[in-house]
């Protein structure tokens, strides 16, 4: 009896070193399983780490001088152009001030000529100019 008892814990042990192989090789499956995915995690974090310094760097080239400059040379260029707008504007009023000048003086001297010639029809004599 002592042999079969000796014999069962030794089969008892041989089984459990079994199973504890058996699960060493499958914690030793998972932590390489969890290695794969941290190298792929750490790839995709290493290429979103790259992609956010470019976006940072087209970001400071957009804010850098040069953009500054050429907003600012199109709002030089704005306001010179309503500069010569507001010049052009008052030019052409200054026209139509002339035109309304001209057109004045027609239809005055054209009056003059029509009553010089009811005048002379009429075989009246101007009035007297002072």
């Amino acid at each position: 009896m002592p042999e079969d008892l000796s014999v069962q814990i030794l089969s008892q042990t041989s089984d459990n070193i079994q199973k504890l192989f058996d699960l060493s090789t499958r914690i030793d499956e998972r932590v390489k399983s969890i290695q794969v995915k941290q190298g792929d995690l750490d790839d995709r974090m290493n290429s979103i780490v790259q992609s956010h310094n470019e976006l940072m760097q087209t970001v400071a080239v957009l804010k850098s001088s040069t953009q500054a400059d050429s907003i600012e040379d199109c709002r030089k260029q704005i306001i010179e152009l309503d500069k010569r707008l507001a010049t052009l504007e008052h030019t052409s009023k200054g026209f139509e001030s002339r035109w309304g000048h001209i057109f004045k003086f027609v239809i005055n001297t054209v009056w003059l000529i029509v009553g010089a010639y009811l005048l002379y029809k009429l075989g009246l004599q101007p009035p007297a100019i002072p």
